[in-house]
């Protein structure tokens, strides 16, 4: 009896012991599978400090999500997250679909650094384009990629945006904004199937620049944000709202049309001061060199 007793103890030992290490590996394996996935979405490396699984809580928290700059810019990252929270139903954690009715970002900080004829936005953008292009539409049974998540609603706050832009003048002229909140319903919206987690990180990506490609459309127009509309609506990011000084307003559906307002403006202003310069340049030369006359009075 005491041999079958102490055995049973032993046995339930080495379960709690099992269930210790086996918690300590889901941190690190889904801190794998983030890095993983995430760099295959963005098309730059992504790297995560931790990941702090707990599964009876039904919650997970990250800690320094970064995404790695494009080739040939300074700066090692062009966004970094401080801190985030995702909240799953724990009696879905079984299913083929997990549900997660949230995940909240706090702390985001987006460098952007324009050289001629681009920038390092629209590097990351065109290349979560290509990835989302190449993605296959039928992943391998047994893959890591066909975990799917159901996502009601992601909350980003506290995005600082810095920004070196080239003025027409040439030069280099800093820029700085803060976005309080974006806020997207139903991230998986078209997707019945769920997203995979390479298509979770490139919606919280997409959602991020969406936002900051909308302010400087208004805050920077010009060269820096040329068919950068075009390229965030490839990406499918569902309508959502932005918290702008207190005000909310629409983000999605915009981006091109208010992008190509601000450069519409801006060339008709080029165009303009052009007109006026070659008019009085007209004037000049006439005076100067005795052009049209009236004619002389009628006697």
């Amino acid at each position: 009896m005491k041999i079958v007793v102490r055995a049973s103890v032993v046995l339930v030992l080495l379960l709690v012991v099992g269930v210790v290490i086996a918690l300590f590996s889901l941190d690190s394996v889904a801190k794998g599978i983030v890095e993983r996935q995430g760099s295959k979405a963005v098309g730059t490396a992504v790297g995560l400090d931790s990941i702090s699984i707990r599964p009876i809580a039904g919650s997970a928290k990250i800690a320094g999500l970064s995404v790695a700059n494009p080739e040939g810019y300074r700066a090692p990252s062009i966004l970094s997250v401080k801190r985030g929270e995702v909240e799953v139903r724990v009696g879905s954690l079984l299913s083929d679909r997990p549900e997660v009715p949230k995940i909240e970002i706090d702390g985001v900080a987006v460098s952007i650094e324009q050289k001629i004829g681009g920038s390092n936005l629209k590097d990351l953008l065109r290349g979560m384009k290509d990835a989302s292009d190449q993605a296959p539409k039928d992943p391998t049974t047994g893959d890591e990629e066909v975990q799917r998540f159901q996502v009601d609603r992601l909350t980003i706050r506290d995005i600082a945006v810095t920004a070196q832009i080239i003025p027409v003048g040439g030069g280099v002229s800093d820029l700085t904004f803060t976005i309080e909140e974006v806020e997207v319903e139903d991230l998986d919206e078209g997707n019945a199937e769920g997203l995979l987690m390479d298509e979770l990180v490139g919606k919280v990506v997409g959602a991020v620049m969406a936002a900051v490609v909308e302010q400087l459309a208004i805050k920077a127009p010009g060269e820096l944000v040329a068919g950068l509309g075009n390229l965030v609506d490839s990406l499918g990011i569902p309508d959502a709202t932005m918290k702008i000084g207190g005000a909310v307003v629409d983000l999605g559906g915009g981006i091109v049309e208010g992008a190509g307002k601000a450069l519409e403006g801006a060339a008709e202003g080029i165009g303009g001061a052009l007109q006026g310069i070659g008019e009085g340049i007209g004037k000049g030369l006439d005076d100067a060199f005795g052009g049209k006359k009236d004619p002389p009075p009628s006697p």
